[in-house]
């Protein structure tokens, strides 16, 4: 069991009341021992008491129809807002979602075209297209020496 000091007790009362069954069970009976020498702590209990007896003969009154008809018209109030507005053309979930993806897919295929070692295609690409336009001429029948000046 802890000490429990005047001031701390005083703090349960305040917060908790003058019963004791409401008071943190953890500090219960080093509360209820230090209230035995407290003359200051046993005021400040009847204070309470008055007060809790106070609410709890408060009955509250069961709402009236006007008041649920405002309550149930609250979220009809409230103006239409940006998310809303785009969830009623993307239903899947948040847009950041793919929209993030994608943009994250362009960034490393970005990153992996500046990383890739750059090569002379000249030599190579110039025989394969001239050799591709010679078929395309061969082929619509046109005569390759004049087609080649």
């Amino acid at each position: 069991m802890s000490i429990m000091t005047e001031t701390r007790l005083l703090e349960i009362i305040a917060s908790y009341g003058a019963k004791p069954e409401r008071w943190p069970e953890e500090e219960r009976a080093a509360a209820l021992l230090a209230l035995e020498s407290s003359t200051e702590a046993k005021r400040a209990m009847r204070d309470e008491a008055g007060l809790d007896s106070l609410l709890g003969g408060h009955a509250t009154p069961p709402p009236t129809l006007a008041l649920q008809t405002r309550i149930a018209a609250i979220p009809e109030q409230r103006p239409a807002r940006l998310a809303d507005t785009l969830r009623d053309f993307w239903p899947f979930g948040a847009i950041w979602q793919p929209a993030s993806g994608l943009a994250l897919a362009a960034v490393i295929g970005v990153m992996v075209g500046i990383g890739l070692p750059q090569e002379d295609f000249s030599a190579s690409a110039s025989t394969a297209d001239t050799e591709a336009f010679v078929a395309v001429i061969a082929a619509a029948g046109g005569d390759i020496e004049e087609s080649l000046q």
